[in-house]
C-alpha cells in the first residue's frame, strides 16, 4: 500500500511538473506574440533595429546569451521542483492551526482561505482558487475550516466568510473579507480574481489574462490577413 501511494505521488508530481512547463512555454509564446503585435502597430522601426542587432551578435556574445539562458532555465526548473515538492499546484487543506504556522514558514507566498463547510460561496471560491493554483505554482494555496481555527480567526480578525489571508515571507500583508473586493455583483470570475491577486504581488504573471490577450491578438491577425486577401483580389 505504501508503495502504491509513493507511485501515485510520483505520478502526481510528474503531472504537475508537466503542467508547469506547459504554462511557462505558453506564457513565453503569449509574451512574444503580444510584443510582435504591439511593435507591428506601434513601432515597426524599433522591431527592425532589434532584429538587425540580433543578426549582428558575435559568436562570443551568442555563447554568453545561451549560457545565461540555460542558467536561468536551470534555476527556474529547480525552483519549480521545490514548489511542487512543497504541495504547490493544488489547494491544500490544513488540519489544524499548528500546520498553518508551518505552512507560512515553508514558502514565500501563501494564500489561505478560511471557509465554512455550509457556505456555497466558499465552495465556489475554492473552485476558482484551484484553477489558479494549477496556473500559479509560485504561490501556495491552502484552506482551513474557520470553526477549527478559533485562535487564528480572532487573531487575524476574520469577521466574514469566506476570507483570504495573503502572507508574504511569513507575514500577513492582506486580509480580504467576503467577495465584494473581487465580485461586488456576486458573480465570481477566475480572470478577475487572478488580476486582483496579481495586483497584490502574489503572481509573477497574469497567465489567464495573457492567454485571453493572445486569443484576441490571433483573432485580430486573422482578420487583418483576411482583409489583405480581399484587397489582393
Amino acid at each position: 500500500m505504501q508503495t502504491d501511494n509513493k507511485q501515485l505521488s510520483q505520478v502526481h508530481k510528474y503531472q504537475l511538473q508537466k503542467a508547469a512547463n506547459e504554462i511557462c512555454a505558453k506564457v513565453l509564446e503569449i509574451q512574444v506574440t503580444l510584443l510582435l503585435f504591439q511593435d507591428k502597430h506601434n513601432n515597426e522601426k524599433a522591431l527592425d533595429d532589434e532584429i538587425e542587432r540580433l543578426q549582428n551578435v558575435t559568436p562570443e556574445e551568442m555563447a554568453e546569451l545561451r549560457k545565461k539562458r540555460l542558467d536561468d532555465l536551470k534555476q527556474k526548473s529547480e525552483q519549480r521542483e521545490k514548489w511542487l515538492s512543497n504541495h504547490h499546484g493544488t489547494v491544500q487543506t490544513l488540519a489544524d492551526e499548528k500546520q498553518f504556522f508551518e505552512v507560512m514558514k515553508s514558502t514565500q507566498h501563501v494564500i489561505c482561505m478560511f471557509f465554512k463547510t455550509t457556505s456555497k460561496w466558499c465552495q465556489e471560491l475554492k473552485q476558482h482558487l484551484s484553477l489558479l493554483a494549477e496556473k500559479h505554482i509560485e504561490c501556495k494555496f491552502v484552506e482551513m475550516d474557520g470553526e477549527k481555527a478559533p485562535f487564528l480567526v480572532e487573531r487575524l480578525s476574520v469577521t466574514m466568510i469566506p476570507a483570504l489571508v495573503l502572507a508574504r515571507n511569513n507575514k500577513v500583508v492582506k486580509l480580504l473579507l467576503g467577495l465584494d473586493w473581487v465580485a461586488p455583483d456576486g458573480k465570481l470570475d477566475t480572470l478577475k480574481l487572478e488580476e486582483k491577486l496579481f495586483e497584490y504581488g502574489f503572481f509573477e504573471e497574469t497567465v489567464l489574462g495573457l492567454e485571453k490577450q493572445l486569443k484576441e491578438v490571433k483573432q485580430e491577425i486573422a482578420r487583418e490577413r483576411e482583409s489583405d486577401s480581399d484587397l489582393d483580389l
